[in-house]
């Protein structure tokens, strides 16, 4: 033993017991919650939810987009009936209006006043018999026109226009809203206007909405000069002839410089025996440059400036 000491056997079982389940005891609160929380982050639950996340995100979106469609289903409706609702008062107080025209005129009974005044000088002079103006104010307890209601009640069956009106706002108003807003294509998409025109030297698949994808000889129509951005190695052009977006310059052969059919028109007027045409050449690809050089769009369009001429 240490320091020459000498202890009972019992006491040093005792000693050596309690050192153990100090160490374990320090063990379990040290190294053993790591392993708990190894154990926890790995559970069953935690793999299933982040596997999972995704398609429940996903369900999420569908059903979001139906509680969309459900609000402006909702919110039109609101707008026809209260609409419908405002129309309908105004003709049930134009209605109650001339009800209480009818029987104010009613009440003064000027006209029966003056009716009566006649029938009793008529009785005077025995022209008509006696009792002849009495009738008269018997009538004028009645009133002018019978009140009637603006809603027939005996109406034979529902009216269907609500069902039309309500399906056609719905059907009608995102139709006109998109044709509102939908822009027109521009006059050198067209060929309207001058232009440029090239062929795809590669394939190229478009990574983002502002681009487009074409593949290799395929023709690309080009805006002119004063209508590209400002974006080194990128041209705005089109593919189809409907959409519009970005074309890498390098994969695309050097474009040819197109005279849109507006100018043609107006030269063949000026001259009308013209030396040459500034139409755009034939689509051959044989009349096209073989690649654009990595330069600026500064010198591509400069060194295509020049418009060819056609026999």
């Amino acid at each position: 033993m240490a320091a020459g000491r000498s202890y009972p056997f019992g006491f040093v079982n005792q000693h050596n017991s309690s050192i153990n389940s100090a160490s374990s005891t320090n063990f379990a609160y040290g190294f053993g919650t790591s392993n708990s929380v190894i154990d926890d982050y790995n559970s069953l639950y935690r793999q299933v939810e982040g596997s999972s996340r995704q398609a429940f995100q996903s369900v999420e979106s569908i059903v979001q987009a139906f509680t969309s469609v459900s609000m402006m289903l909702d919110s039109t409706f609101q707008a026809l009936y209260s609409s419908f609702r405002a129309v309908v008062g105004v003709a049930d107080n134009l209605s109650r209006l001339r009800s209480q025209l009818y029987s104010i005129l009613s009440a003064l009974a000027i006209m029966r006043t003056l009716k009566y005044i006649i029938r009793k000088i008529l009785e005077v002079f025995r022209l008509r018999p006696k009792g002849h103006a009495a009738a008269a104010w018997q009538e004028a307890s009645v009133g002018l026109l019978p009140q009637q209601s603006i809603f027939p009640a005996d109406s034979k069956g529902l009216s269907s226009w609500p069902i039309l009106m309500f399906f056609g706002i719905i059907v009608g108003a995102p139709w006109l809203i998109w044709k509102l807003i939908s822009a027109k294509l521009p006059g050198w998409v067209t060929g309207d206007d001058d232009h440029y025109v090239s062929y795809g030297l590669y394939n190229f698949v478009a990574e983002s909405n502002d681009e487009l994808s074409f593949n290799a000889g395929q023709k690309i129509i080009i805006a002119p000069k004063d209508e590209q951005p400002r974006l080194k190695g990128w041209i705005l052009a089109s593919v189809d002839g409907k959409k519009i977006g970005l074309v890498p310059a390098n994969y695309i052969k050097e474009p040819v410089r197109c005279t849109g059919r507006k100018n043609i028109l107006v030269e063949n007027t000026i001259n009308p025996v013209p030396s040459r045409s500034f139409s755009c050449p034939t689509d051959s690809q044989e009349n096209y440059g073989k690649t654009v050089s990595d330069k600026n769009m500064e010198d591509i369009f400069e060194s295509c400036h020049s418009a060819p001429t056609v026999t």
